[in-house]
C-alpha cells in the first residue's frame, strides 16, 4: 500500500491530493515514530509539511518514538530515520532538501527523563548497564542513542524497591553440556522461579517470560503445561509450530507413501526434538536409520510403531494411534490435544490422508491453545510482541543471543563488465570480500539492533528483572552482564522486594489440574469454545451429539479416558462427564451393536456414501456375511426427520450391500 501510494506521488508533483487532505486536517500525531520505514515516511511528510507552512492557524505535529526501542529494521522500521529528526539533520524540513536549506518550519525536540512505571532498582541497573553495553558501538549517532544523557532516567514510582536477579546455571557433574539439556534445566528453574514469585504472594498473571524465538518460548509453554501452570501465548503456542503438529502430518505423509524419505526424516526429527528418545540413543543415529529404513527403524525405539501404517476406520482414529505409539497420550500435553481438535475437525468435512498435508499447513498456523484472558495466567511471548506492555515481574530465561546481519548487501563485482556489482550477505567466509567500511557499518548496525531487543525486554518489568544465564557457555549478552556486575558468582540480585498489592480483579481462583491422564491438561481452552449452558450443567444438543460421536469413533479401552478430556478441556461440565459415562454404558447392552467387536464383522465409522444426489455420512455402518446394519446416533426427541434421513441412508447403500437394515439410537 505504501509503495502505491509513495508511486502516486511521483506522478502528482504538486501534491494535489495532500493538499486537499491538509485543508481538513491541522494537528497531526504519529506514535512509535521509531519503526517507521523511509518509505512511510516519505507518503506522510508532504501532508505534514503542507499543513505546517499554512499561516492561518497554529497547526501541529507531535512525533514520538524511542531510538533504543527500535527493532523491525527487518521489515523497514528504521531508527536513524527518527534520530536525524531529533538531531535537525533530516532533509525534509530543509528548502528543496538542501544540506544549506532553510527550516520550512519550526522544530524542538523534547527528552523526556522521568520513569512512571517501574521501581527504581530497575531503572538504575539499566542506566548503568547500557552505556556500558555502548561501548563496542562504532556509530556515534548510535553512541549517543545510549549515552548517559540519552538513557538515564529518573524512577518516580520508587528510588530503591525492586529487584533484579541474574543467575549462572550450569549442568550438574556427569551430564554433557548442551542446548538442549541447557533447555530441560531452563525448563525446571523457571518453574521453581514462578513457584517462588507465587509463594510470596504474586499472581500468575504478574508474571511473564520473554523469550527471542518461538521454538523456546513453545518449549516452555509445553513444560508448565504439564506442571498445571495455566499458560496465555499467542505464538508459543501456535499449533503449526509444535514438534507435535510435525509427528502428526509426517506420519501421514508415510501412510500415503512410506518411503518417502524426507517425511521418514521430518518424523524422526520431531520426535528428538521432543525428547522422546531414551537416555542414550543418539539423535543423528536415530535419525539416520529411520530416514533410511522407514518404520522398521521405529520399531526398535517404539515398539508400538509397527502398527503405525495399518488400515484405520478414520483420520482421528489413526492420529490416535500415532500418538499413542510414540507414548504422547499418557501425560497431558496441549499441542496432541489440539492436534486431535483439528483432525476432527478436517475428518467431519469430508478430508482424506491426500489432502491432509495441504490443509494442515494453512489451518495449524490459525490454531493456538490460549486460555481464557480473564483468567490468572503465565504469559510467554517473544521480545517482539512484548513492545509496549509492561509486567511485574519478566524473566529472561535465555540469553537475548546476538544474531549477525545475514541480509544481501550489493558490493562491487569487477570480474564481469555486465554485473558491475552482485549481492553478498556478510559471513566469516565472504568477510574478505567487503569493503572494512561496509563490513564495519552492518556489524555495528546489527550490534545497535542487538542491544535495542536487549533494552526493550529489560525495560518491560515493573517490580522484578529475573535473568538466566548458562554459566557453562556464555554469550554474549551473558558475557556483558557479568562483566558490568564484577561479581564471579552463580546468584547476584540487587534491590529490594516490592511489597504484593492486592488485586481486585485477580481474586478468580485458578482450577486445580486432575490427576494425569491421556490427553492435555485443564485450563487451555477459550471460555467462548464451551458449549452453552455450561455453568449451569447443560449442553446444546449440536454439541452433545457431536462430542459422543467422537468418542465412540474410538476403541471401547480408550472411551473413558476421552470423556475426562472433554471434561479437562471445558467441553463438559462435571453432570455431563457423568451422563456420557452413562450413555456409554448403555450402548454397550444395545442388542443393535451385538458383534460390533467381532473379528469376522467390518465397521465403517462416518464413511461418505455417494448416492445419486447428495453425499451421505451415516455414523457407523457394521457389515457381516449375513447382514449390513447402519447406525445413527440422534439427540434429543425421536422424529420423523430422523427416519427419513436413516432410510435414505439403507436406500443408498441396498446398492452395495444387498441386504440392509438402519437404526437409530437416542444419546
Amino acid at each position: 500500500f505504501n509503495k502505491l501510494i509513495s508511486e502516486e506521488l511521483q506522478r502528482e508533483p504538486t501534491a494535489f491530493i495532500y493538499a486537499r487532505l491538509g485543508e481538513k486536517f491541522w494537528h497531526f500525531y504519529i506514535d512509535e515514530f521509531q519503526d517507521t520505514s523511509t518509505l512511510q515516511f516519505e507518503n506522510i511528510h508532504p501532508l505534514i509539511e503542507h499543513t505546517l507552512t499554512k499561516d492561518e492557524s497554529k497547526n501541529t505535529a507531535l512525533i514520538v518514538g524511542d531510538p533504543k526501542q527500535s527493532i523491525y529494521r527487518w521489515r523497514g522500521g528504521k531508527a536513524e530515520q527518527f534520530m536525524s529528526l531529533t538531531e535537525d539533520s533530516h532533509l525534509s524540513n530543509r528548502f528543496e532538501q538542501l544540506q544549506n536549506g532553510h527550516q520550512l518550519y519550526k522544530r524542538e525536540t523534547i527528552q523526556l527523563g522521568n520513569n512512571f512505571r517501574t521501581h527504581g532498582a530497575i531503572v538504575s541497573f539499566n542506566n548503568g548497564f547500557f552505556p556500558h553495553l555502548s561501548s563496542s558501538l562504532t556509530s556515534a549517532q548510535h553512541r549517543d542513542a545510549y549515552a548517559i544523557h540519552s538513557v538515564v532516567q529518573q524512577p518516580k514510582v520508587s528510588d530503591d524497591l525492586g529487584e533484579v536477579r541474574v543467575n549462572l546455571y550450569r549442568q550438574t557433574e556427569g551430564i554433557a553440556s548442551s542446548a538442549e539439556e541447557f533447555g530441560k534445566l531452563v525448563c525446571r528453574k523457571t518453574l521453581e522461579r514462578i513457584n517462588e514469585l507465587r509463594a510470596q504472594g504474586s499472581s500468575y498473571s504478574d508474571i511473564a517470560i520473554l523469550v527471542r524465538g518461538n521454538s523456546n518460548g513453545g518449549k516452555l509453554a509445553n513444560y508448565l503445561t504439564q506442571q498445571s501452570v495455566p499458560v496465555l501465548s499467542a505464538d508459543s503456542l501456535l499449533l503449526s509450530n509444535a514438534h507435535e503438529s510435525a509427528v502428526l502430518v509426517s506420519a501421514a505423509k508415510l501412510f500415503l507413501n512410506p518411503s518417502d524419505k524426507i517425511a521418514r526424516f521430518e518424523l524422526a526429527y520431531a520426535l528428538g526434538k521432543l525428547d522422546k528418545l531414551d537416555q542414550g540413543a543418539e539423535r543423528f543415529v536415530f535419525e539416520k536409520a529411520v530416514a533410511n529404513f522407514g518404520v522398521s527403524a521405529l520399531v526398535k525405539y517404539f515398539p508400538k510403531s509397527s502398527a503405525l501404517l495399518q488400515g484405520a476406520d478414520s483420520l482421528f482414529a489413526f492420529a490416535v494411534r500415532v500418538f499413542d505409539a510414540f507414548d504422547m497420550l499418557h501425560v497431558p500435553n496441549a499441542m496432541v490435544d489440539a492436534a486431535l481438535d483439528l483432525i476432527y475437525t478436517f475428518q467431519c468435512s469430508d478430508g482424506t490422508f491426500a489432502t491432509l498435508p495441504g490443509w494442515w499447513a494453512d489451518e495449524s498456523a490459525k490454531r493456538n491453545v490460549p486460555v481464557p484472558q480473564d483468567r490468572p495466567a503465565v504469559r510467554i511471548m517473544t521480545i517482539h510482541k512484548s513492545k509496549g506492555l509492561e509486567f511485574e515481574h519478566v524473566i529472561l530465561p535465555f540469553e537475548v543471543n546476538l544474531k549477525p546481519d545475514d541480509s544481501d548487501h550489493w558490493i562491487p563485482f569487477p570480474l564481469h563488465d555486465e554485473l558491475p556489482s552482485m549481492p553478498v550477505s556478510k559471513s566469516k567466509k565472504t568477510q574478505e570480500l567487503f569493503d572494512p567500511e561496509l563490513a564495519d557499518h552492518i556489524d555495528n548496525q546489527s550490534y545497535f539492533d542487538w542491544m535495542n531487543m536487549v533494552y526493550v525486554a529489560m525495560t518491560r518489568p515493573v517490580s522484578g528483572l529475573h535473568i538466566f544465564l548458562n554459566g557453562d557457555k556464555l554469550g554474549a549478552f551473558g558475557t556483558q552482564i557479568v562483566d558490568y556486575i564484577g561479581v564471579d558468582t552463580d546468584e547476584w540480585q540487587t534491590g529490594k522486594k516490592v511489597p504484593i498489592q492486592e488485586r481486585i480483579n485477580e481474586q478468580a481462583p485458578v482450577p486445580k489440574q486432575g490427576p494425569l491422564a491421556m490427553f492435555s491438561p485443564a485450563h487451555l481452552r477459550m471460555a467462548n469454545t464451551a458449549p452453552e449452558k455450561w455453568q449451569e450443567d447443560g449442553t446444546d444438543a449440536k454439541k452433545w451429539g457431536t462430542a459422543l460421536h467422537r468418542i465412540l469413533q474410538l476403541p471401547e479401552s480408550m472411551r473413558k479416558t476421552a470423556i475426562k478430556r472433554l471434561y479437562r478441556s471445558g467441553e463438559f461440565s462435571s453432570n455431563l462427564q457423568d451422563r456420557a459415562h452413562q450413555v456409554l454404558t448403555e450402548m454397550a447392552v444395545k442388542p443393535e451393536l451385538d458383534g460390533l467387536n467381532s473379528k469376522d464383522t467390518i465397521v465403517y465409522m462416518e464413511r461418505s456414501v455417494v448416492s445419486k444426489e447428495i453425499t451421505l455420512r451415516p455414523d457407523i455402518i457394521i457389515h457381516t456375511q449375513k447382514k449390513t446394519t447402519v447406525i445413527d446416533y440422534k439427540t434429543g426427541v425421536p422424529s420423523k426427520k430422523h427416519d427419513q434421513q436413516l432410510q435414505e441412508y439403507v436406500d443408498a447403500l441396498t446398492n452395495t450391500f444387498g441386504k440392509v437394515t438402519g437404526e437409530l439410537l437416542y444419546l
